[in-house]
């Protein structure tokens, strides 16, 4: 695990900016590596992607 993992983000001038205009955002510290998730670390990604977006599905 990366030393990154005890940053603060919500502390940060990039974390309030984005809890800013991202109000329902969730921080979450993932295993990948990089600037590219999707590519390092996808089935992490796509979970918490669905984690996000499964609340917000309309019944067809």
């Amino acid at each position: 695990m990366s030393a990154l993992v005890h940053l603060n983000v919500r502390r940060s001038g990039a974390g309030r900016c984005l809890q800013a205009h991202l109000p329902r955002g969730e921080p979450a510290i993932m295993q990948a590596t990089g600037h590219c998730p999707h590519l390092s670390a996808p089935a992490q990604t796509v979970r918490l992607i669905r984690r996000f977006t499964d609340p917000l599905a309309i019944d067809a």
